[in-house]
C-alpha cells in the first residue's frame, strides 16, 4: 500500500520502489522500478441521508433534506470555490441560512458573474444556487428543507448538481483570479457531480372549502346535523 501524498496543481510525484529478497544461502536480490503518480482532478461526491433510500413525505408538509458534499483536494484550498444548483421538479426547496453566510455566497457569485440564490421563489421548479467555499456550501446545505407542491400526490425529483471549478490540491502560491474562475465554469478541468432524491408525496384528507363571491372562506369543519357560523 502506497502512502496517500496531496499533489499541487498540475505536479507528479516520482518514486522508486525496491524489493530485496534473500535465499537461504544469504544471496541477495534486489529489483527497483520507478513510478510517477500524475496530478488529477477528483469531482465532487454526493452523499445523500438514509441510504439514498428517499424522502417519504406527506402533502403540504415541510422535512428536512439531509445531504453532504465533499470535494476532499478542493477543500484543501483555502481560496477554492464550488458552485451548487439545487432543484425539485415540484415542490419548494428552502435554505435557513445565515445571513452572514448569504452574504458571503452572494458576493462571490455576484464577482464571477453569477448569482446565488439562498431563497426559492416556490415556484415551479424551485430552484437554489450558491457559489462559495466548501465550508459556507456545507453550511448552507445543513439547512436544506422541502415542501411538496399544494395538494401534490405522486413522486417528486430534487437534483443536486456541484461544479468544483477545477479546483485540485493545494498550492498556495496561485489565488486565481475571479476572471480565470468564471472561464473554469463547464469546462472539462472544471469536475461536476449530480445525484437526485426521488421523493414519494403521500396524499393527505384535506377538508372542504367554501367560496362566497369568489372569496375563499375557512374550511368547513361543522359536523353533519350542525350549522356552521
Amino acid at each position: 500500500l502506497f502512502p496517500y501524498t496531496t499533489l499541487f496543481r498540475s505536479a507528479t510525484l516520482l518514486e522508486t520502489y525496491s524489493i530485496s529478497v534473500t535465499d537461504d544461502g544469504g544471496e541477495v536480490s534486489t529489483s527497483s522500478w520507478p513510478l510517477s503518480v500524475g496530478w488529477t482532478n477528483d469531482p465532487p461526491v454526493w452523499t445523500v441521508g438514509g441510504g439514498g433510500a428517499g424522502l417519504l413525505v406527506d402533502e403540504d408538509v415541510t422535512v428536512p433534506v439531509v445531504v453532504t458534499l465533499e470535494d476532499h483536494d478542493a477543500a484543501e484550498v483555502a481560496f477554492s470555490v464550488l458552485r451548487v444548483t439545487l432543484s425539485a421538479a415540484h415542490g419548494t426547496l428552502t435554505l435557513a441560512v445565515d445571513p452572514d453566510v448569504a452574504s458571503s455566497l452572494t458576493a462571490k457569485a455576484a464577482a464571477l458573474g453569477l448569482v446565488s440564490t439562498s431563497t426559492s421563489s416556490g415556484a415551479a421548479p424551485s430552484s437554489l444556487s450558491l457559489v462559495g467555499s466548501p465550508a459556507l456550501i456545507s453550511e448552507a446545505l445543513s439547512s436544506l428543507e422541502y415542501t411538496s407542491a399544494a395538494d401534490l400526490a405522486g413522486i417528486d425529483t430534487i437534483t443536486l448538481f456541484a461544479e468544483d471549478l477545477g479546483y485540485s490540491g493545494p498550492n498556495a502560491t496561485t489565488n486565481p483570479t475571479n476572471e480565470h474562475l468564471a472561464a473554469m465554469l463547464g469546462t472539462e478541468a472544471s469536475m461536476n457531480a449530480t445525484t437526485t432524491i426521488e421523493v414519494t408525496v403521500t396524499a393527505t384528507n384535506d377538508p372542504p372549502a367554501l367560496t362566497v363571491n369568489g372569496t375563499k372562506a375557512a374550511p368547513l369543519t361543522a359536523g353533519l346535523g350542525s350549522t356552521a357560523p
